[in-house]
């Protein structure tokens, strides 16, 4: 499958196979239209196939569970504090749909890049955590998680079931971290977090943490005129 968003006839195609496995589960009691409409609307993963099969079937609820379910398997794995606290970082800016660099992740965890790789990348590779990098110039290492709507039920529970450190913990050190990197590296595209993550939780309504965030990126990058425009504008 394709990991564009999910057409009607895509879906028609999902139920089909469902039914003849016997998994459509709660969908049987809707009609053919009932049942793309109740899938269609209840997938809000832009087509990330996992979770739109799992919420349409079941339900969020189950999502959420299943999520848990390898959170706890790969805190158990040798290590397993660190993969959960690493891949926290990632989706802390993926849930939003926005990237991290790897010598940004790598400064905040206080590895060197050469390690994320073996310690980090491989070890959750085909896993529902797994984490992608991309690499857009010799400079520009991009990291991401599978998904953004996975990594922000991720980021969510580990935080409630204190797999990882608080999230305001965990804004905080990617803030100082790349205040830090921000002295040797002025030009680094990363700085636009400093904006853009306070702004989405501005979006989301949790005008306490954008609050939070704009103060910590003042005090990161006290010198930013976009930071100090945005906070005042908010």
């Amino acid at each position: 499958f394709r990991l564009g968003p999910l057409d009607r006839e895509e879906v028609i195609g999902l139920l089909e196979k469902l039914e003849e496995a016997g998994k459509l589960d709660r969908l049987q009691l809707l009609s053919l239209e009932e049942r793309i409409s109740h899938f269609l609307n209840r997938q809000k993963a832009e087509g990330q196939l996992l979770p739109a099969l799992l919420t349409a079937r079941a339900g969020a609820a189950d999502f959420e569970h299943f999520v848990l379910d390898v959170l706890e398997k790969v805190r158990r794995w040798e290590n397993g504090d660190f993969l959960l606290k690493g891949y926290s970082f990632i989706a802390a800016v993926h849930r939003f749909g926005y990237w991290l660099g790897r010598n940004l992740l790598a400064h905040t965890l206080n590895v060197d890049e050469a390690e994320l790789s073996p310690r980090l990348l491989g070890r959750l590779e085909g896993e529902l955590l797994e984490l992608t990098e991309v690499e857009k110039t010799k400079a520009e290492r991009r990291l991401y998680t599978r998904h953004p709507v996975i990594a922000d039920v991720a980021f969510r529970l580990a935080s409630e079931h204190r797999m990882v450190p608080e999230p305001d913990f965990i804004y905080k050190a990617l803030f100082k971290s790349l205040g830090s990197l921000l002295k040797e590296f002025p030009d680094d595209p990363q700085r636009k977090l400093f904006t853009l993550l306070p702004l989405a939780f501005k979006r989301q309504g949790d005008y306490k943490m954008a609050r939070i965030l704009f103060s910590m990126a003042a005090e990161a990058d006290p010198s930013s005129a976009p930071v100090w425009q945005a906070w005042a504008l908010m």
